[in-house]
């Protein structure tokens, strides 16, 4: 049953495509969807012990708050590593021998590693401080938990890193069952901690992380250990190639830092607002993550790499296609979806959440958020179709200035909807700030880069 419904959604997505590679794109979609959708169920449940256990309690706001840097950092680093690092993988593959891609890829990995170290002793040291700037609401017992949850997150941050690094690998040798595996045996570990190491409280969670993370790792290279040489990488740690690698990647961490940002600003500036509003976010992040994942990240994900081939190729008018149907058949599914979460989410949190430590009053402070963060789920569809077009073409620099200036209108729309709607204006303003990027972006894509684009497939 579950295997007719993912078909049916991925032949609405790819419906009157009948390309041999957009079939690989279909079967790519629908393993990943499988994938996703185990994952999002072990996620869901273990919400559901989550806001049982821990409600919308100050403990949780603290724990919430913790993650905040880990996610700022891996959301940057990955998602730069995904957008500029695989492409010029992919590349090396195809200009040399499979040995020498492979020695260019250990390479750039022991250089990531050093960062991550760097990084790392900067995040302990300065643990404290970090807690007392992001919990500027918190009491003193909510900072001293948030610094100690942060110190732990600092592994789970590394090993977090090189398990995305090694999932794009999977996906770009087309390895799509392994890279949907992964999470789904990461999520079942995460969950088994928990129940069974209740008694370590709030610190479970992130233990049980970190455990899981582990046998991704494992998983990830028992995935891997057919497509390499059997032999050890030959170092070349000076190629000048990855000075050309950092200068790609760049503008990606430097719009990612901003996208990142802007949801650390959105938990410190809850973080004034009463008891549990960082929760309620958190809460209500997670159903539209369902809904995120499901749809827009899973369908990016795959597309993605034929994306990057049809540039590298100079289709660009079979990529325009791809890209235009692509977003239609997104919006086909997702403006029910919104429709039933505006009319319906309230009562879908009522009997999903509330129990244990989760009242009325937190559902109604979820729901609300939900509902403020769904209503720009079709527009943050197309922006992010639409940045994975700015990824392929590597022109990654608009990305950085219209996320730069989404930080100032965050701040701003923040501070006016919240002095109306408390942490439910934060969600609006997220919305919000999702249509002003669509907008630049989409306007941008049209008047100049497809043009120019063809113009240079011409030459």
């Amino acid at each position: 049953m579950i295997q007719l419904v993912l078909h049916r959604f991925s032949s609405l997505v790819f419906k009157k495509i009948h390309s041999s590679q957009m079939a690989q794109i279909q079967r790519a979609t629908l393993t990943l969807m499988t994938g996703l959708l185990l994952e999002n169920g072990i996620s869901f449940f273990k919400s559901l012990l989550i806001a049982r256990y821990y409600g919308t309690s100050g403990e949780f706001d603290a724990y919430v708050l913790s993650l905040t840097p880990y996610l700022f950092l891996f959301g940057m680093i990955s998602g730069a590593i995904h957008a500029a690092m695989i492409p010029r993988y992919l590349k090396w593959q195809e200009t040399f021998e499979i040995e020498t891609a492979v020695d260019r890829l250990a390479s750039f990995t022991i250089w990531l590693l050093g960062v991550l170290v760097c990084i790392s002793v900067a995040l302990w040291t300065g643990s404290k401080f970090i807690s007392i700037s992001l919990g500027q609401g918190f009491t003193p017992s909510q900072l001293a938990l948030t610094t100690s949850l942060l110190k732990i997150s600092i592994g789970l941050f590394v090993l977090s890193v090189l398990i995305n690094l090694g999932i794009a690998l999977l996906q770009a040798h087309h390895r799509f069952f392994f890279s949907a595996l992964v999470p789904v045996v990461g999520g079942i570990i995460s969950l088994g901690y928990l129940l069974l190491f209740r008694q370590q409280g709030i610190f479970s969670l992130l233990w049980g992380m970190i455990t899981a993370a582990f046998v991704e790792i494992a998983l990830i290279a028992f995935g891997l250990r057919s497509l390499f040489p059997k032999r050890w990488p030959r170092l070349a740690l000076l190629n000048i190639e990855f000075l050309s690698i950092g200068r790609t990647m760049t503008p990606l961490l430097l719009s990612a830092s901003f996208g990142h940002l802007n949801v650390a600003i959105d938990q410190m500036m809850a973080s004034t607002l009463p008891t549990g509003s960082i929760a309620s976010l958190h809460y209500a992040i997670r159903l539209h993550n369902l809904s995120t994942q499901m749809f827009i990240m899973m369908t990016s994900s795959a597309v993605f790499p034929f994306f990057a081939k049809q540039v590298a190729a100079g289709e660009f008018a079979a990529l325009k296609k791809t890209f235009l149907l692509t977003i239609a058949r997104l919006l086909f599914i997702l403006f029910p979806v919104v429709l039933i979460i505006i009319f319906g989410g309230e009562w879908l949190v009522k009997q999903t959440f509330e129990r244990g430590a989760f009242s009325g009053e937190s559902t109604v402070a979820t729901a609300n958020a939900w509902i403020a963060y769904s209503i720009g789920l079709p527009i943050q569809a197309v922006g992010i179709l639409t940045a994975r077009i700015y990824n392929a073409l590597q022109r990654n620099t608009i990305l950085t200035w219209v996320s730069g200036i989404s930080i100032g209108v965050n701040i701003l729309l923040n501070r006016i909807f919240m002095s109306y709607w408390g942490h439910v204006g934060i969600a609006m303003s997220t919305s919000a700030v999702y249509t002003m990027v669509t907008i630049a972006l989409v306007y941008h894509l049209y008047r100049h880069l497809w043009n120019t684009a063809t113009a240079g497939s011409r030459n």
